[in-house]
């Protein structure tokens, strides 16, 4: 990395896993004064496989990507993160991901990890494994369990995601 700001790229997918790297990605770019890019790539071939509906499960996939984004963003405010937000339409997500990245010049790529059987992995393959295959900069996963002991996480923004994944 040379003297400019450091870029950090964040993969968004809305999902409880994309939101425990969202937290991170805040958590890093506060501490590197980095710029956050917060990136949801609608996949419109996924979308298209909806049939006739196709128009309205675009329009969901938006919608939703419009969700994801803002809460990291709003996230990303509070904490004092520069951030910017984008949408892209596009078909895998691995390949928006990437392109994006090149695109802003990422320093790093984070994204939350689910979980794959390797069936699972070989049927469909991951787009986390794309990514971290064919990334041209570093790529930071992040998957397992929330610990409430994570330093990283020293003010929860969601409290209740706790009990979501911590057994009582």
């Amino acid at each position: 990395m040379s003297g400019s700001q450091t870029r950090i790229l964040l993969a968004t997918d809305g999902s409880l896993a994309s939101f425990h790297a969202a937290e991170r990605a805040v958590h890093l770019a506060e501490h590197l004064r980095a710029k956050l890019y917060v990136l949801y790539a609608v996949d419109k071939d996924r979308a298209f496989h909806g049939g006739m509906h196709y128009g309205e499960h675009l329009q969901k996939l938006r919608t939703a990507a419009e969700e994801a984004t803002e809460k990291v963003a709003a996230l990303a405010a509070k904490h004092g993160v520069e951030s910017e937000k984008h949408i892209v339409e596009g078909g895998r997500p691995a390949r928006t991901i990437l392109w994006t990245a090149e695109e802003v010049g990422a320093d790093y790529i984070m994204m939350g990890a689910e979980g794959m059987s390797r069936l699972e992995s070989l049927m469909i393959g991951s787009e986390a494994q794309e990514v971290l295959r064919k990334a041209k900069c570093t790529v930071l996963l992040v998957g397992g369990q929330r610990s409430p002991d994570d330093p990283m996480l020293r003010e929860p923004v969601r409290p209740d995601l706790k009990s979501v994944d911590q057994p009582s």
